[in-house]
């Protein structure tokens, strides 16, 4: 199937019934060979038709026609089409279904209904012919006899070696032991020439333009029986399949003959998983065939629809040849979001940036048809189907570029830092309100300072570190102290010191930097620079230097303790022994307790000795594991942000001043949005720039706890999001 440019065409079609299913036959009549090709063109319904064969083919050029008689017109058609009729003739099959001549191609209508039949018009052919060409070498032609001489097993393909004897003048081609009737005649006598020629021919033929063709990945998969033609030469798809991998266990199986089988083992493996009824998903099928050709880009989606499980649930049927590829590609986007509850696929192009080829596209939708697309946004579109309604309800026309996406505002950006990627020339930039960078010196617009957000000291911290290592607080499961003593040996504190090109080197470097550039950013009524300095500093210093004198301190005292009372308990059993009855009341349990304490204390001793020594140990694996994130941290383009309402957030580096922070119904990361036409009295539409890392105190973190942290990508809680709407939080956005 191909978009069709053949023009002046004389009209041969009749309206067809869609209801009823009504497609179009043609029917051959008789000839003799190279005769032109006389045919008639019958209306007939799918749902129970007479026996028919199906053809599958590639086009070929359009601009070099022949005519054949169709309905006793002259009609103009492809050279390829022509003489794959004229085969079929000759191989007397009468009823056949060709695309191009049974559907109308200058109908769109009728072309997008017809393509959705297709996948039942060639399973339910009786055969299907897969024409692929006349060769003029004769190559491929071989390549089709090689293969039934292998199916055949009367040819070996062990290794054997070059054999070239002289030859006699009166020589004449000698000829292959044990070959078909067709035989073959040895070059220059040698066996082993003979097979590498025959591998060479193979190359030809799996080279050929028809095992390119996105549309036969359809018509071969669905079809019932396959015959292939090639020239005057016929094989079984199933037989060549057979003989194919007979060869592929071969020495003489190249890795340039590999290669070029590529895109025939593409075909193979789709009408495999088709007849297992192991069906892909459309968003998978259309990346595993993005190396196969087709003219139209709307071939790429609509040539796989009848072999995807989702291929209608993702383009309705209204859907057709009438429209853009654009408005296609924004339909699947849409319809996934809907099937899988998800709303993570709008951010792949604020995360991974887009490409030229995306241009035509809104920012909201990834191009399915890209080759850059990463492979996560495939895993996406096969997540489970989930019946949930995450999307506003709209009534948008169906080629609309907006997005109707429902959340909760949280705040928009106050202050911003620049990213932690950190070069000689950061420190002397900052980042101003229109998103460009300005010196230091100059001028800077005044703004507001943010409110107190966190309730004390220690929140405030905990927070600014969660946001400094990036979640490695929860991901380590480390105690505050231990990374805050982290980021403080980092920063160089306690004498630290470390080699020039070390990781550890790099972190200090990017943290002083960082820190010095941004000391006076307004925070919690306070600077960065009194946080992370003062607040941050002291406490790792009391935390770590407490806890681990306290733990000395214990280990000494159970020493001490121990040989006081084995002194002073053997004095008092010596002073006091009576000199009568030794086994007496008292005394006897004196000396029991005496036993206890001199078999015991050693254990006890043993056991905070141990306390010491894994608190040590636990405490330097931690701080190692920080440290190593800490270069990750350091080396992502993230920025620190002080919203509106005070608290601490990090962010995308396209965040800029005023970007809104928003949960979205359905996304598992909070999102930065930004309007697009700001100035604008028409409704506001936004879209998305990236994402953000927020730190909510308590109570906002119960007010969004069907939001925080990820959960509502787990399930929608549609009773928390009726809570939000009668409290007006749930605002609805259109995203372009």
């Amino acid at each position: 199937m191909a978009s069709n440019t053949l023009s002046k065409k004389p009209s041969i079609y009749e309206p067809l019934e869609i209801e009823s299913y009504e497609i179009r036959m043609l029917t051959l009549l008789p000839g003799p060979p190279g005769s032109v090709v006389r045919c008639r063109l019958e209306k007939t319904f799918l749902i129970n038709p007479t026996k028919y064969a199906a053809l599958s083919y590639c086009w070929g050029d359009s601009k070099i026609t022949a005519k054949i008689i169709v309905n006793d017109v002259d009609y103009p058609v492809t050279v390829n089409l022509m003489e794959a009729l004229q085969q079929l003739r000759s191989l007397r099959v009468t009823r056949v279904w060709a695309d191009a001549l049974c559907i109308n191609q200058s109908d769109e209508e009728e072309k997008g209904h017809q393509i959705r039949y297709m996948k039942h018009i060639y399973s339910r052919a009786e055969e299907t012919y897969a024409w692929m060409g006349n060769d003029k070498s004769g190559t491929s032609d071989a390549a089709v006899f090689f293969l039934q001489v292998i199916l055949l097993e009367r040819t070996k393909l062990s290794p054997i070696p070059h054999s070239h004897p002289p030859l006699p003048p009166d020589h004449k081609p000698m000829i292959a032991e044990n070959t078909t009737p067709h035989s073959r005649p040895l070059p220059n006598g040698c066996q082993r020439c003979l097979f590498e020629s025959d591998f060479q021919a193979l190359i030809s033929f799996f080279n050929r333009e028809y095992w390119k063709r996105r549309w036969i990945i359809q018509e071969i998969a669905a079809a019932s029986r396959v015959h292939i033609l090639c020239g005057s030469e016929r094989i079984a798809l199933n037989d060549m399949n057979a003989a194919i991998s007979r060869c592929r266990t071969s020495c003489y199986w190249k890795p340039e003959v590999e290669t070029a089988y590529y895109h025939l083992e593409r075909v193979l493996l789709f009408r495999k998983y088709y007849q297992e009824s192991k069906r892909p998903g459309l968003c998978e099928a259309i990346r595993k065939s993005q190396n196969s050709l087709s003219s139209d880009d709307r071939d790429k989606i609509f040539a796989l629809l009848g072999i995807c499980k989702d291929g209608t649930e993702l383009v309705p049927d209204e859907l057709g040849y009438q429209y853009p590829v654009e408005v296609i590609v924004m339909t699947i986007t849409k319809s996934l979001i809907q099937k899988t509850g998800c709303l993570d696929l709008i951010l792949f192009n604020a995360m991974n940036g887009r490409s030229e080829a995306h241009e035509i596209l809104p920012d909201w939708t990834p191009n399915w048809l890209s080759h850059d697309l990463p492979k996560d946004a495939y895993h996406l579109a096969e997540k489970p189907f989930r019946p949930e309604s995450i999307l506003a309800p709209d009534e948008l026309p169906v080629d609309s570029r907006i997005l109707r996406v429902q959340g909760v505002v949280l705040g928009t950006i106050l202050d911003i830092a620049s990213t932690f990627q950190l070069d000689l020339r950061t420190r002397l930039q900052l980042f101003s309100r229109d998103g460009m960078s300005q010196e230091i010196d100059a001028p800077l617009v005044s703004k507001p300072i943010a409110p107190c957000y966190y309730h004390d000291e220690g929140e405030t911290i905990a927070t600014l570190v969660d946001c400094l290592v990036g979640h490695g607080l929860r991901d380590t499961s480390a105690p505050l102290a231990i990374v805050l003593y982290a980021l403080s040996t980092a920063w160089g504190l306690y004498g630290a010191s470390y080699e020039k090109n070390s990781n550890e080197a790099r972190i200090q470097k990017a943290l002083r930097k960082w820190t010095y550039a941004h000391a006076d950013m307004p925070m919690e009524g306070e600077t960065l620079k009194y946080w992370f300095t003062v607040g941050m500093i002291w406490r790792s210093w009391i935390c770590i230097g407490s806890s681990t004198f306290l733990l000395s301190v214990l280990h000494i005292s159970m020493w001490v303790f121990y040989i006081g009372a084995c002194i002073l308990l053997t004095g008092i059993l010596v002073i006091t022994a009576p000199k009568s009855d030794p086994g007496s009341g008292w005394y006897f349990w004196l000396a029991y307790f005496w036993a206890f304490i001199v078999l015991m204390g050693p254990l006890a001793v043993v056991i905070t000795a141990k306390a010491c020594s894994d608190t040590g140990y636990m405490a330097e694996s931690q701080l190692a594991s920080l440290k190593n994130h800490l270069v990750d941290v350091f080396d992502s383009p993230k920025r620190l942000v002080v919203s509106d309402r005070g608290f601490i957030a990090t962010t995308s580096a396209a965040a800029i001043y005023d970007d809104i922070m928003c949960f979205l119904v359905g996304c598992s990361n909070a999102v930065i949005m930004r309007k697009t036409k700001p100035d604008s009295d028409s409704p506001p539409q936004y879209r998305v720039v990236g994402t953000i890392d927020v730190y909510l105190n308590h109570e906002d973190r119960e007010k969004y706890k069907g939001f925080h942290f990820g959960e509502r990508h787990q399930q929608t809680n549609h009773a928390l999001l009726k809570e939000y709407r009668e409290e007006g939080l749930l605002r609805t956005f259109d995203l372009t």
